[in-house]
């Protein structure tokens, strides 16, 4: 299940209210940390939550280390990660130096599978609006919007 919430944006350097349009805006329940990544892991095979939070630790060592010596990582279904440059221009090839290179950013690329796991068509897929939900639950209460 997906929760999301709407949430009204205006354009940019306008108050006007014809200007405002509604989104939704995705909203996490929660963060799972390679802790939890583990345990789940480990109860779908026979690799104790110790053996997986230790390959899961080898595996982000190696993710680094391999983006470090400039590789690409490509990691199946999950998809691929590279390392991208911004740099200063110099006026020739011969003028550029290293110290032109101002910043690193890593590039993530879903895979295929990836991609299609989370298209809109998908049938596990499904939303819920969180706000569809306090409204229900105000209207039980017998309270209006903005009541006490």
């Amino acid at each position: 299940m997906i929760n999301y919430k709407i949430q009204g944006k205006q354009k940019p350097g306008t108050d006007e209210p014809q200007y405002l349009k509604y989104y939704a805006c995705i909203v996490s329940p929660g963060v799972i940390n390679m802790e939890g990544l583990a345990k789940r892991i480990s109860t779908m095979c026979t690799v104790t939550r110790a053996d997986c939070l230790a390959v899961l630790a080898a595996l982000q060592q190696e993710i680094v280390y391999a983006l470090q010596s400039g590789m690409k990582v490509h990691m199946g279904d999950v998809g691929s990660f590279r390392l991208s440059c911004q740099s200063e221009g110099a006026a020739t090839a011969k003028e550029f130096e290293v110290k032109n290179i101002k910043k690193l950013k890593v590039i993530y690329n879903p895979s295929k599978v990836l991609r299609n796991a989370i298209q809109l068509d998908n049938e596990d897929i499904n939303f819920y609006n969180l706000e569809k939900s306090v409204q229900t639950e105000t209207e039980e209460d017998g309270l209006e919007e903005g009541g006490v």
